[in-house]
């Protein structure tokens, strides 16, 4: 099967021609080209700034952690030192120096996670909210604070129980740290639930109950492109999956790269989708129109594997309850992220004798069923059919 947004690249790897091109029946004219190729720059220029600033924030937010649980390390060293000599040895002078040290390194300690906390924060969200965001986090601050003071507690303890055999003021000590510990849980989990709050109220569009809403709208430049080009207001954009392969041996191997968890990252293309002259459209402002004859449209391959995207390009959070059945998550390492869909589908059908494939994300099933009329295999297809070129009918 050839995928129709697939790139060859077995004896060329610098190609960039999607297989696909051969359906292109309309292109933007010179001048709408180049005005998409400048704002293609500024985007990709600004997103480059942004993610060399976002790395830095992040390498800097891992350096002040990794600071912090040092100088904790230090502070209990200091607090199993101080019990020793203030109980055991009895040395008021030389106790009073061990507490004074654990205190000074639990400072350091608690300073170096606030400040690597609103490293992060600021790594994640654009500048203007850095500190909204810092306040949000204040939550898990808390809950390193906590845990540190149940830790020494339990040192502590530790020593009065077993060391001092003082068993009542022990148990009385045991049930300070487990209040401290309880502590550190409760601030734990209220800054968990603060930051999906905040995720999804980021995500969270203004109008939610408007039927166009799941689609991002274009802009000015893309809009004016789509209007030369003839497609219809109507055209709901759709995401389908792109990736370079090789063949071998009339097997064809994907090549995606690396992404957050080293799983691999396909490309993720958004096209207008319409129907128009018995030919299933699809229409990006770069390349032009694709289309492809509805009476070639044989199936809808359904692949119970899970696959990685870049990111999310709906208008709608991936929290809505319309995307809830596609088991959808972004999956976070740093500042990248990347979503994950539960499993993906494939449109066949077949041109000239030779069996074509369009990937598409199972989010997407619904737009593919409308526009095509075909109805998704229940049965999952084995992927060994679909990653095999030649087939003919």
């Amino acid at each position: 099967m050839k995928p129709f947004f697939g790139t060859d690249v077995t004896d060329d790897k610098k190609n960039e021609t999607m297989n696909g091109a051969a359906f292109i029946v309309q292109k933007p004219s010179a001048a709408s080209a180049w005005k998409i190729e400048q704002e293609t720059d500024e985007i990709i220029s600004r997103m480059k700034v942004y993610y060399k600033h976002a790395g830095k924030r992040a390498r800097k937010s891992v350096a002040l952690l990794l600071c912090a649980a040092f100088f904790g390390l230090l502070a209990l060293f200091a607090v199993n030192v101080a019990v020793d000599v203030t109980f055991a040895l009895k040395k008021v002078s030389v106790s009073l120096l061990c507490w004074g040290a654990a205190a000074v390194m639990t400072g350091i300690a608690l300073l170096f996670g606030i400040l690597s906390r609103r490293a992060e924060r600021t790594a994640e969200l654009e500048d203007d909210k850095s500190e909204h965001c810092a306040r949000k986090g204040d939550p898990l601050l808390r809950a390193a604070f906590f845990g540190l003071l149940a830790l020494f507690a339990v040192v502590v303890t530790d020593a009065i129980t077993f060391d001092l055999k003082k068993v009542p003021f022990g148990l009385l000590c045991w049930g300070a740290a487990a209040v401290l510990f309880g502590g550190a849980v409760f601030f734990g989990v209220r800054s968990y639930k603060a930051d999906c709050a905040a995720e999804q109220a980021d995500d969270e569009p203004e109008n939610e109950d408007r039927e166009d809403e799941d689609d991002l709208p274009p802009s000015a430049t893309a809009s004016e492109v789509l209007a030369e080009l003839g497609v219809p207001k109507t055209a709901r954009s759709v995401d389908v999956i792109g990736f370079d392969y090789r063949e071998k041996n009339g097997r064809i191997s994907p090549r995606g790269r690396e992404g957050v968890g080293f799983g691999t990252v396909y490309d993720c293309y958004t096209f207008r989708a319409y129907v128009k002259d018995k030919n299933l459209c699809f229409a990006c402002t770069d390349e032009g129109i694709f289309a492809v004859p509805l009476s070639e449209l044989k199936a809808i391959r359904t692949v119970r594997k899970k696959i990685l995207l870049p990111d999310w390009t709906k208008g709608k959070p991936l929290t809505h309850e319309q995307y809830k059945p596609y088991m959808l998550k972004m999956i976070r390492g740093g500042v990248f992220e990347n979503l994950r869909v539960g499993w993906y589908h494939v449109l066949e059908f077949v041109h000239k004798g030779e069996t074509w494939g369009i990937w598409f994300p199972n989010y997407e099933l619904p737009a593919f069923e409308r526009l095509t009329g075909l109805k998704a295999d229940e049965q999952s297809t084995d992927c060994k059919e679909l990653f095999t070129s030649g087939q003919t009918v």
